[in-house]
């Protein structure tokens, strides 16, 4: 597919879809293997590629009818068109819902990148106690214990949820 057979419409869902997938396939997580291979080895590049494959149809048929309505619109013609328009339409709304689920699972990657960060920050928390403790400040080293466990746990939540997202890609 060339990107210059696309119209606008699908250039600017083309360019959700690549954002979505440099997201995942850029982030922290996935480097680190937290997240489903298939999803992202197989069914990222799968996605981007039906998707891509869609919007080109779906181009083609808008730019069709737009030629077809440029003259004098007949019943007849209006007969024909409308269930074509309703057609293409229908085909927008599922892509759209396909895009949407793309940009969600995105979306929980970037979730749970931010939760690894925040896990990355809590292993430095050792230096920050020692300093308050060298100041003498006991209730800012029990502050900065008593987020250990949560964000723990947040972040082995957010690398399921955005797992789930990843197989929900799959169909």
């Amino acid at each position: 597919m060339v990107v210059k057979e696309l119209d606008g419409r699908a250039l600017e869902v083309l360019g959700r879809v690549r954002r979505a997938v440099r997201l995942v396939v850029e982030s922290e997580v996935m480097r680190r293997d937290l997240l489903d291979e298939v999803a992202n080895q197989v069914v990222l590049p799968q996605q981007r590629w039906e998707i891509a494959r869609l919007l080109r149809v779906q181009s083609e048929l808008r730019a069709e009818q737009a030629r077809a309505r440029s003259g004098v619109v007949t019943a007849e013609l209006e007969t024909v068109l409308g269930p074509q328009e309703e057609a293409l339409r229908v085909s927008e709304r599922a892509l759209g819902e396909r895009v949407a689920r793309l940009e969600e699972y995105a979306a929980r990657v970037r979730i749970a990148d931010a939760a690894l960060r925040a896990r990355d920050a809590l292993g430095r928390n050792e230096k920050y106690v020692e300093l308050l403790a060298m100041t003498d400040d006991v209730e800012g080293v029990r502050g900065l214990s008593a987020g250990a466990a949560e964000l723990a746990a947040l972040l082995t939540e957010s690398v399921r949820e955005a797992v789930v997202a990843g197989r929900a890609l799959r169909g």
